[in-house]
């Protein structure tokens, strides 16, 4: 009896809720937002800091966050 009373109120729930409202936020499954700068960078030898790059997705509120996954270094305008 209690499995049936759960499953009436998820399935009312549903019908109020949209589905990505739905559950849990799991920031792991989130939806992808591009890269975003994360520590670390170096300086080549043609004398130009190259500043890390990591991907990124939207974490429970809405901000973009690294995943911790190296994407790309990108050449910057700073000299070293």
């Amino acid at each position: 009896m209690t499995r049936v009373i759960n499953g009436l109120g998820d399935r009312m729930l549903s019908a109020l809720l949209r589905t990505a409202e739905a559950g849990a936020c799991v920031p792991e499954n989130g939806q992808s937002c591009g890269t975003v700068t994360c520590s670390g960078g170096y300086c080549a030898s043609d004398g130009r800091w190259y500043q890390k790059y990591c991907k990124a997705k939207f974490n429970c509120y809405g901000s973009c966050l690294s995943t911790g996954v190296f994407d790309r270094y990108q050449r910057t305008q700073a000299v070293c």
